[in-house]
């Protein structure tokens, strides 16, 4: 009797651990993803800076420099985002209103909630100084 509780203990304490982590990395693969697609520097800058330390062994100096090289290009990057924008926004509209078409009224109501919470994420950050 006793060994059984043991086990049915150990095992219980074992599926705990494996949700919690999954929940954990889940929510951490979230922040890091949702990070760059926003063109959050600290992360996309972060990201990109342990793997080329790791990869390359950089020094300090290069560190320090190539930090700034993935600034500066991260921005640009995020410019050219903003300038597309108005025309990626106007095909996701133009698809959106055929697929409407087809659809159910519960349909359509359910592609919107769907719509609403994919644009909360995909929000472009404002241009720097604005």
């Amino acid at each position: 009797m006793i060994r059984w509780k043991f086990w049915t203990i150990i095992i219980i304490i074992f599926i705990t651990g494996g949700l919690l982590g999954s929940a954990g990395t889940a929510l951490y693969i979230r922040h890091v993803v949702s990070g760059i697609v926003r063109g959050d520097s600290q992360v996309f800058t972060g990201i990109i800076m342990k793997r080329l330390s790791w990869k390359l062994a950089l020094t300090d100096q290069q560190e320090s420099r190539a930090e700034e090289i993935v600034r500066s290009g991260q921005e640009e990057w995020m410019e050219v985002r903003r300038q597309a924008a108005p025309r990626v926004e106007e095909i996701i509209r133009k698809t959106v209103e055929e697929l409407k078409m087809i659809l159910s009224p519960d349909q359509v109501e359910e592609l919107d909630g769907l719509i609403g919470e994919a644009q909360e994420r995909w929000v472009l950050p404002a241009p720097p100084g604005k």
